[in-house]
């Protein structure tokens, strides 16, 4: 009887074992598949920033980039292992060190090769065919330029092209299934591991009835043995119910025998888990550099911040934070020291907003500010004390002092009911780009 139910607490030990190893696994492929799915969205971003540069300067440089990236993408070219936002910013010989090359692989025949459904296998499609759309009338414009070598004006209408409302529209049609699959594999993300801890728990209620059993067999044929086996068990069982309760757990360990290391393992095991799962919940909301939220966990935020004060009618204001010439930064000095200027900039703006606000890592130098129950006129208040803040506060690290500056957009969030926030977002933008134009260094207004 002892040896059949010692089997089977060694078969459920293993088994949670096991459900361990599935979280693991499962977060491995959630980080793959977003790696892949950010490559496409960088990938997508650098296009239209080279044909952009390219038709304001024009720089041949520029065209390369882009002619690359295309490459990359349809498997002329080798494919870099990790695409980041900063990789074409990189010297040729550091950009080989740092993001060395893989096989040459089309990014649609990656993300057919990966586990995803139908639906999302058809939006990255979706996404990828409008891209080559998008690509057609980018490649129509710097053929212009090639052609109409000396005709301004030809040249003029061709950039007008790039910075249309249609071809802003064309490129956020290319971003928004991008956007849409993230959010279902988070869902679906979050669905397997509830299904993970269920089975968890399921586990531990079948241990502790095993404990159970294990202690009345003790308590009934070896009684002269009750300090050595019943005293631990007992404790063992406590800390099972109380972590079924969301309690704390007392680590304790009687004797070195074989309880004492089946103990040791549950223990080690809870403790391993535990920590898993703070770490996955940390790293799906935060951004890893500065530590602020990251663009999705804002998105899912302000939506509910969004109807929250609708109901209330209250205001709520979007604030969007650019550093001024952070490219020169990483030129002259690199990116070790661009990113310890990007979490000084993240340590002001969080300092200077309230608790109940929330920020936002946006992307590269951007920072997004949602703050609750706060007028179009308190927004630019609390716009012109960051900007303050940030200039008069330089940053210093070994003996290296940069002045940063940060240029902001502000906009209000109407109370109409079904107001998005990309609405608000988009009219923040817009003031941001009137403060870029004014000479950065301030705040503007929608």
């Amino acid at each position: 009887m002892l040896s059949l139910l010692l089997a089977i607490m060694g078969v459920l030990t293993y088994l949670l074992f096991a459900q361990n190893t599935e979280w693991l696994k499962l977060e491995k492929e959630r980080t793959d598949l977003r790696i892949k799915v950010d490559e496409l969205r960088q990938s997508s971003n650098d296009l239209t920033r080279f044909i952009r540069l390219y038709a304001l300067t024009p720089n041949k440089e520029y065209l390369d980039n882009y002619l690359e990236i295309l490459n990359i993408r349809n498997g002329v070219s080798p494919r870099p292992l990790q695409y980041h936002h900063v990789y074409w910013d990189l010297p040729p010989e550091e950009r080989a060190q740092r993001h060395p090359l893989g096989k040459k692989e089309a990014l649609i025949d990656v993300f057919q090769s990966m586990e995803l459904s139908p639906y999302d296998k058809r939006e990255l499609a979706d996404s990828l065919e409008r891209s080559e759309e998008l690509t057609v009338i980018e490649i129509s414009v710097f053929s212009v330029f090639d052609e109409a070598e000396n005709d301004e004006e030809t040249k003029e209408a061709a950039r007008q092209i790039l910075f249309s409302p249609r071809y802003q529209k064309a490129k956020e049609s290319i971003m928004l299934p991008i956007d849409n699959v993230l959010s279902n594999v988070e869902s679906q993300y979050i669905t397997e591991t509830l299904i993970l801890q269920k089975n968890i728990d399921n586990i531990v209620i079948v241990f502790r009835v095993v404990l159970v059993l294990f202690f009345m067999v003790i308590f009934l044929a070896l009684i002269v043995v009750q300090r050595k086996v019943l005293q631990p068990i007992h404790h063992l069982i406590t800390n099972i119910r109380s972590i079924q309760k969301g309690e704390g757990m007392e680590r304790r360990v009687f004797y070195h025998d074989e309880i004492g290391l089946l103990t040791r393992q549950f223990y080690s095991m809870k403790e391993q888990m535990d920590r898993n799962y703070q770490d996955m919940e940390v790293v799906s909301f935060t951004d890893s550099l500065t530590g602020l939220y990251n663009r999705h966990y804002f998105y899912q935020m302000a939506e509910k911040q969004i109807k929250i004060s609708q109901r209330n009618k209250q205001h709520l204001s979007v604030l969007i934070c650019d550093v001024d010439h952070f490219k020169s930064i990483n030129d002259k000095h690199g990116h070790l020291i661009g990113d310890i200027a990007l979490k000084h900039v993240a340590d002001i703006v969080k300092s200077s907003i309230r608790d109940s606000d929330i920020c936002a890592r946006f992307g590269g130098e951007e920072f997004m500010v949602l703050a609750n129950n706060t007028t179009l006129t308190a927004a630019l208040t609390m716009a012109e004390k960051i900007r303050h803040n940030l200039e008069s506060a330089h940053c210093v690290h070994e003996g290296i002092t940069l002045k940063i500056t940060i240029s902001i957009g502000v906009a209000g969030v109407p109370q109409a009911t079904g107001t998005k926030i990309n609405e608000a977002i988009d009219h923040a933008d817009k003031a941001l780009y009137d403060a870029k134009n004014k000479g950065r260094n301030q705040v503007c207004s929608a």
